[in-house]
């Protein structure tokens, strides 16, 4: 009987679903989400041409958010095509050096990510009427992500190995994930408990305002989407499904980013077809209550 070759060896003791099936889940959804999020992007340039200079200034990193989407999406497209056509029938480039693509991927959600949170804590601080203990802790705490996912795409880039990565930076890919899951579920749970204040001392219509604005609130599960990686990367560290997930998390803080602030034309609709039915004519006090992004959470 001949002998085996090394490489068919090891092609079949890859698990390809578990793998590059993962991958191309993860991929597709990553591109989805880019979709969105360019839609996203339209809708908000469309609906508040307007918006005073203070928010204006968010402009400039939107544009950084769709281009830095655009980039982590071509690199998401290089590095599967990489795999799955360049690489066809060589398992061992799924545990050689990693792809510069896929290394590139952590730098670019290091400028989306952190900022992402960073926006949010700033809507906790104006919610909490300008209280910075928990404003203070997300800030620190996204400035250190910050700093952690620079040092660990500069740690991807002279691994010899994927496998080499996953050991040597497991605790850091660990603490970044269990860290940036903490600020989501702080931020998430502090605008809801400053909301509902709020929503305790309002009568009628601004009530319901702010309960819209909590529902939307609880609807950012970026948190829960970490966890779940984290506890990918912690029990099954010899298949793709952590990265399937990671190279989805961008697109996460984007559109939650984008989500808030077009959230408010929700807000501004209905406080019109409201102030039509119930306020004085030529009032317009009832049409600008709540459509400032510091209630667009």
């Amino acid at each position: 009987m001949a002998p085996i070759d090394p490489s068919e060896a090891l092609l079949l003791a890859v698990n390809v679903p578990e793998t590059l099936g993962a991958l191309s889940i993860g991929a597709l959804v990553s591109i989805l989400f880019f979709g969105i999020c360019t839609l996203q992007m339209y809708m908000y340039f469309l609906t508040f041409p307007a918006d005073r200079l203070y928010y204006k200034t968010l402009v400039g990193f939107i544009w950084q958010v769709l281009l830095g989407e655009l980039a982590h999406s071509i690199c998401v497209c290089y590095f599967m095509y990489n795999w799955t056509i360049v690489q066809y029938g060589n398992p061992i480039s799924l545990i050689g050096r990693p792809p510069a693509a896929l290394t590139a991927t952590i730098l670019i959600g290091a400028f989306v990510g952190p900022p992402t949170q960073i926006f949010f804590a700033e809507r906790v601080r104006l919610v909490s009427e300008g209280r910075l203990l928990v404003p203070l802790i997300c800030w620190s705490a996204s400035l250190t992500l910050f700093g952690m996912e620079i040092f660990l795409y500069v740690q991807g880039e002279r691994s010899v190995s994927l496998a080499d990565f996953q050991s040597k930076w497991r605790w850091i890919i660990t603490a970044i994930l269990a860290l940036s899951t903490a600020v989501d579920v702080l931020e998430a749970l502090s605008l809801c408990y400053y909301l509902e204040r709020l929503r305790r001392l309002s009568m009628g219509r601004t009530a319901v305002n702010i309960h819209t604005i909590m529902r939307l609130t609880m609807g950012k599960k970026i948190g829960s989407v970490k966890f779940s990686m984290l506890l990918c990367f912690l029990f099954m560290p010899h298949n793709f499904v952590w990265l399937a997930i990671y190279i989805c998390l961008t697109r996460f803080h984007s559109n939650s980013l984008l989500a808030s602030l077009n959230s408010r034309a929700v807000l501004r609709q209905f406080n019109i077809k409201a102030a039509a039915q119930t306020s004085p004519p030529g009032s317009t006090e009832a049409l600008t209550r709540f459509t400032d992004p510091v209630f667009s959470v």
